[in-house]
């Protein structure tokens, strides 16, 4: 059995539990409809020559730059649905 996120209309976010050739469920219990979350796997490169990426950023790519960085973080944050961005900010 394999664990999925999933975004329910009336719930939120919420853990799916279901084997990997069943078909993926309509409904959540509560009669909301799901949505599957697809989301990245963290990756740590620890070799010389990397480095965090917000160290140094804004003074590698300059004030403006950054900005407009920010700005786009920003508006893909605020459109991510309402129970994932709960889940981001626990």
């Amino acid at each position: 059995m394999a664990i999925y996120s999933a975004v329910c209309d009336q719930c939120g976010l919420v853990e799916i539990t279901k084997g990997m050739t069943d078909a993926w469920p309509e409904q959540h219990g509560c009669g909301g409809s799901l949505r599957r979350i697809f989301a990245d796997v963290p990756v740590h490169y620890k070799a010389n020559g990397f480095r965090d990426f917000d160290d140094g950023l804004k003074k590698s790519i300059g004030p403006r730059r950054f900005a407009e960085f920010e700005a786009k973080k920003k508006r893909i944050e605020d459109s991510l649905p309402r129970g994932y961005r709960d889940a981001m900010e626990d």
